[in-house]
This record gives C-alpha cells, sequence and structure tokens, in this order.
C-alpha cells in the first residue's frame, strides 16, 4: 500500500510540475491543486496513524 501510495504522490507532483504554467496563469486551478494536495497529504497522515 505504501508503494502505491509514494507512487501515486510522485505522480501528482510530476503533473503539477507539467501544468505549472497553466496553474500560475489561472488562480482558481492554483487554489484547486492546492486544496487537492492539502487533502491529500492530510490523508497520508492519517494512514500512517
Amino acid at each position: 500500500l505504501r508503494e502505491n501510495i509514494v507512487r501515486i504522490f510522485i505522480f501528482l507532483l510530476l503533473e503539477l510540475k507539467l501544468n505549472y504554467r497553466l496553474i500560475l496563469r489561472n488562480s482558481k486551478n492554483y487554489t484547486f491543486c492546492n486544496k487537492l494536495l492539502f487533502i491529500y497529504l492530510t490523508i497520508l497522515l492519517l494512514k500512517r496513524t
């Protein structure tokens, strides 16, 4: 399970890097991605405990 989570996280980071310019152009997308990332990290922390 942890390996899959790490792979998904790396994939998300790569997607964010690829879409970084588009995200910067649109502030709404930027906040949306930040919220998604925050939610994902919280879930990760909750699964660890």
